[in-house]
């Protein structure tokens, strides 16, 4: 893991999500709420998808510390900010912990797998007999 962009997109995931939870959650009704919960939850994966893979190779505990951190530093932010713009509060939403719970199965399912990339290294590194 680069801590350089663990640290990047790691405020680059609480930038962008807590707005987006922020609209979402929010009183703001744009669709039906099915497809506004559906639509919330695959801009979570797509975003943790996005941030795990640029971060670099990780082992499954480096790609759980990183789920740690991005789920316990969302709650607090989100009980700073995010609790001050939504009338509803976001704790007691299911939508807001299926997001959490999504973005932790995309985070273990999507991160660059360290054995894999060492499986391929020796593959490359071996010829392929």
């Amino acid at each position: 893991m680069h801590p350089q962009a663990f640290f990047l997109f790691t405020f680059l995931q609480f930038g962008i999500l807590i707005p987006v939870r922020i609209l979402f959650l929010g009183d703001h009704e744009f669709f039906s709420p099915i497809l506004q919960n559906w639509l919330f939850w695959a801009i979570n994966i797509v975003l943790s998808v996005a941030f795990i893979r640029r971060i670099g190779v990780l082992n499954f505990m480096e790609a759980f510390f990183i789920f740690l951190v991005w789920f316990l530093g969302g709650l607090f932010l989100d009980l700073l900010i995010t609790s001050a713009f939504v009338r509803v509060p976001v704790f007691i939403q299911n939508t807001y912990w299926y997001g959490y719970l999504f973005m932790l199965f995309s985070i273990m399912l999507f991160h660059k797998k360290r054995h894999i990339h060492i499986r391929k290294e020796m593959h490359a590194k071996h010829g392929h007999h």
